[in-house]
């Protein structure tokens, strides 16, 4: 069965231009995962932390609420944000350290950050307030909020992450 050769190379193309159609589309699902997984991660810093206070004992403790469950499960569980959140807080200190070294808006988008998600001892702090507090105007915490989730993407997600910022940039152009 041999085809025209016209056929062929329209054959090929297609396929080629439905595989790059599908590629793309697998990047761009990645990176809206990755990017709402931060932002999530972030906007539940605070319970996920609370959660690692309560300990094994204080669960066996209420072995008789949990029959249904198997405790072993649910220790597992425990661990497992445990050992995420310790992951978590090494690369946000990690951040911080970076952020430190760099000029006033790099610092203010840590602040933006620690004052919305990561302080515990701030509740409900809002981007007016923050404005407010870096004299800054709602749209530029709102920016700086954006920015730093992006650098924290890198440092949770990698190189993964930084291809996505490097291909959105080089669209935007």
């Amino acid at each position: 069965m041999n085809l025209p050769k016209e056929l062929m190379e329209t054959i090929v193309e297609q396929v080629s231009k439905e595989f790059e159609s599908q590629s793309r589309q697998k990047r761009e699902n990645d990176k809206d995962w990755r990017l709402r997984n931060t932002r999530y991660l972030l906007r539940n810093y605070r319970k996920l932390k609370s959660h690692c206070e309560v300990t094994s004992g204080e669960i066996k403790d209420h072995e008789d609420v949990l029959q249904t469950i198997y405790l072993s499960s649910v220790t597992e569980y425990k661990v497992k944000t445990i050992k995420m959140m310790e992951y978590v807080d090494m690369m946000l200190e990690s951040y911080k350290k970076y952020c430190e070294g760099r000029g006033e808006a790099v610092r203010r988008r840590y602040a933006v950050i620690n004052s919305l998600y990561l302080d515990t001892s701030v509740k409900d702090m809002t981007q007016d307030r923050i404005g407010e507090i870096h004299a800054v105007d709602v749209r530029t915490v709102r920016r700086d909020e954006k920015k730093a989730i992006d650098e924290i993407s890198i440092y949770l997600f990698g190189i993964s992450h930084l291809s996505d910022l490097i291909e959105e940039e080089m669209s935007e152009r």
